[in-house]
């Protein structure tokens, strides 16, 4: 749900991604794991999120969000 914090956590950068279409556009440090598309560009969340929400044996899968085909 959004709020009127949400500026304080994220920037919304569709213009400069949309102005320079990158294949990929990588972010972290919001503890959740977030994809979406913008134009052509994948944006993806490669954060692993809170420790509490990442279950053992998982974290390799969850690094691996960073390895993409383009």
């Amino acid at each position: 749900m959004p709020s009127e914090f949400d500026p304080i956590y994220g920037s919304d950068l569709r213009t400069l991604i949309t102005k320079h279409n990158p294949d990929a556009w990588l972010f972290g440090h919001t503890h959740r794991q977030r994809e979406a598309v913008e134009g052509d560009t994948i944006v993806r969340n490669v954060s692993l999120g809170y420790p509490s929400e990442v279950e053992a044996g998982q974290e390799a899968e969850l690094l691996m969000r960073g390895m993409i085909d383009v």
